[in-house]
């Protein structure tokens, strides 16, 4: 996080102390909004599309 902190100061700093701090609370939720998804999944075929039980026709 430090990391991030350094970039944040060095692009948003000039702004101001307070958007920095509003920066990094967005960081800190997208952060949090993360999630890994396992390998197995990653590498599963695809499931094939279900199909319609009724078909669409679109008349002019």
């Amino acid at each position: 996080m430090s990391e991030i902190l350094t970039v944040h100061v060095g692009r948003y700093g000039k702004r101001g102390e307070h958007v920095v701090q509003e920066n990094l609370k967005c960081v800190r939720e997208g952060l949090k909004c993360v999630m890994e998804i396992p390998w197995n999944i990653i590498s599963a075929p695809a499931k094939p599309k279900a199909q319609a039980s009724e078909e669409v026709v679109f008349a002019k």
